[in-house]
């Protein structure tokens, strides 16, 4: 194979993962221009990480009451087995 050839193959996207993800039936078989440089791969994963960390202090203050009373159930259930169990 030639160095275009193997430069065309490693931007292609495998077909099992086009398949998969919807975005790829969007953007087409190859990647565009500006994601192939490392400076854009470090910007994108940069946004992609704080994205999911900003989404995560989100959800988890959105959920923490519903996991603090799952919680509590929870050492009120322990307390009451461990008092009923000792005594019988």
């Amino acid at each position: 194979m030639t160095t275009s050839n193997n430069h065309s193959l490693a931007n292609t996207i495998p077909a099992s993962l086009k398949n998969q993800l919807p975005i790829f039936q969007v953007i087409g078989d190859k990647l565009p221009a500006a994601v192939k440089t490392p400076e854009a791969k470090k910007t994108f994963s940069a946004l992609v990480f704080w994205v999911l960390m900003i989404g995560g202090v989100i959800a988890f203050v959105k959920y923490l009451p519903l996991l603090l009373e799952y919680a509590q159930k929870k050492v009120y259930c322990l307390y009451y087995l461990v008092l009923y169990s000792s005594c019988c």
